[in-house]
C-alpha cells in the first residue's frame, strides 16, 4: 500500500495537479493497527489509501473534494 499511495502522490505532483493529503498520526484506544494511516484523495475523485474507515474518514472525504473545489491551500489539524 505504500509504494501505491506514493506512486500515486508522484503521479500527480508530474501533473502539477491538487491533492488532499490525510494522515492519522494518534490513536486512542484499541485500533488493529498502531501505524500511521494516509488517504489521499485526487481531483479525479479517486482515493488511494485509508484512514480505517469511519463516519470520520466520510467526512474527510466529503471535505477534501470541497477544498479541492475551492482550492484552499490549507492545512488543518482535526482531533477526533
Amino acid at each position: 500500500m505504500p509504494h501505491q499511495f506514493f506512486g500515486y502522490l508522484i503521479e500527480n505532483e508530474k501533473y502539477k495537479s491538487k491533492a488532499v493529503i490525510w494522515f492519522k498520526t494518534h490513536v486512542k484506544g484499541s485500533m488493529p493497527r498502531k501505524s500511521t494511516y494516509k488517504m489521499l484523495v485526487l481531483p479525479t475523485g479517486k482515493i488511494v489509501g485509508t484512514l480505517e474507515g469511519s463516519a470520520i474518514e466520510n467526512m474527510m472525504i466529503e471535505m477534501s473534494r470541497y477544498m479541492l473545489t475551492h482550492n484552499y491551500p490549507n492545512l488543518y489539524r482535526i482531533h477526533a
